[in-house]
């Protein structure tokens, strides 16, 4: 197995490798939760109530947090180190995660059903969510550069393969 760089700001063709990854780790995801070896009712809510939503937040959230730290990680350091960029992406992805959380928290019940299942599933799993979340941007970072490995054509297979799944996933919570 083979891990490129996907860490370069400036390249542009890992985009495509990131977000394969992304998508396959919340196709995981939601395999673990429908099998039960996620149990969170909240994410159940999550996925029944917002649907393809649901997987287009959380896919893209992985996304754009990788944006970010590819771009602090190039501001910060010159020479490439994965678990370098892991932890840039693991401090973007706990502010996040933290920053996001005190908004929930500020928010009024009743204003949004999604900022509502949030507050759900944040009572639920507490500071356990920042440990998952973590690991997703992990797994998101590993997939992604292994899909970095493979040329656009295994890349374009992938993300079809993955998409195709996800209305099954959705619709089987």
């Amino acid at each position: 197995m083979y891990l490129r760089d996907i860490s370069d700001f400036e390249n542009v063709s890992d985009y495509l490798p990131i977000l394969n990854g992304a998508l396959i780790t919340d196709v995981i995801v939601m395999s673990l939760s429908l099998s039960g070896y996620i149990n969170s009712e909240a994410l159940k809510i999550w996925y029944k109530s917002y649907g393809l939503s649901a997987v287009l937040a959380d896919v893209l959230i992985l996304v754009i947090g990788l944006i970010i730290a590819r771009w602090l990680y190039n501001m910060f350091f010159k020479s490439r180190s994965l678990f370098s960029f892991i932890l840039v992406a693991l401090g973007v992805q706990l502010t996040h995660d933290l920053v996001f959380g005190k908004i929930i928290d500020f928010m009024p019940e009743k204003t949004s059903n999604i900022f509502n299942t949030f507050k759900q599933y944040t009572h639920e799993h507490g500071m356990q969510i920042l440990f998952a979340d973590s690991l997703m941007i992990i797994s998101t970072i590993i997939l992604g550069s292994l899909m970095a490995a493979y040329d656009l054509n295994m890349n374009i297979i992938t993300i079809i393969f993955m998409a195709y799944h996800v209305p099954y996933l959705i619709h089987s919570f």
